[in-house]
């Protein structure tokens, strides 16, 4: 939200995370049990509708230095939302599906018109994407190489063998590696959420196979990604780390 906010000309945007992450509700415990215990983006983008977002140093004012620093803290009841649906989505004919901001809405007022999950599983719509319009929220399935990375570019031994979709980053870049013990390697540069010691201060890169539409499988436990109570019991994943699968963009 906040690279595509100043990609529209928005000065000095600096959204709260912390109050994201407190008061997001989920009810259907969609990607998890809410808080840091996950949640996904769709959920906190029709949070922002309903509710607006304060900056971060807003927020710390607001919760006080005790819970500034506790991201699980309560949210305060004024940031509250009785809901966690805010609009209604569009399907497209390219299987995405798009939701559109009311000028009346909380989040109209700090700049957010939109947002979209694009297509499941389709290479050439995210690259577009970025291309046009800026960084994505991608969910990926994460590895026990993913903890221990420093730099470069991490193999498909780093992503989740069974394609458990587990974690989410921002996708803002792609590129190739010329030399490498393989020869040239494509990849994907991601900004991961675990402070900038991790990685590439912060960023990370990891392979992108010559056809991800091809670099699939069957993720048996969804819910520990996007899916919901009494959703699909296992859902088809594809990309490197199952990175096309759960995409999402918000529009300013």
């Amino acid at each position: 939200m906040q690279a595509r906010a100043e990609i529209k000309g928005l000065k000095d945007v600096k959204f709260s995370a912390n109050q994201l992450i407190s008061c997001t509700p989920n009810p259907k415990h969609c990607g998890g049990e809410g808080g840091c215990d996950g949640a996904t983006a769709e959920l906190a983008f029709e949070y922002v509708i309903n509710m607006g977002l304060l900056q971060a140093s807003e927020y710390r004012a607001k919760v006080g230095s005790n819970q500034s620093a506790n991201q699980s803290a309560l949210c305060p009841k004024d940031l509250k939302v009785s809901t966690e649906v805010a609009s209604r989505g569009t399907l497209g004919a390219d299987g995405s599906e798009m939701h559109r901001v009311k000028k009346s809405t909380a989040g109209y007022a700090i700049g957010l018109k939109g947002w979209t999950k694009l297509a499941e599983n389709k290479e050439d719509i995210i690259v577009r994407e970025l291309m046009n319009n800026g960084p994505v929220y991608v969910a990926v399935a994460a590895g026990d190489g993913w903890f221990d990375y420093n730099s470069g570019v991490m193999t498909e031994e780093a992503c989740d063998r069974d394609f458990i979709v587990n974690h989410a980053v921002v996708l803002y870049a792609w590129g190739v590696k010329q030399k490498t013990v393989r020869g040239p390697v494509k990849y994907w540069t991601i900004k991961n959420s675990w402070g900038p010691q991790w990685g590439e201060q912060g960023s990370g890169r990891f392979i992108r196979s010559d056809n991800e539409e091809k670099v699939c499988g069957w993720d048996e436990d969804p819910q520990q990604g996007s899916g919901c109570d009494n959703g699909a019991e296992r859902v088809w994943v594809c990309g490197s780390c199952g990175i096309l699968y759960d995409v999402v963009a918000p529009y300013f």
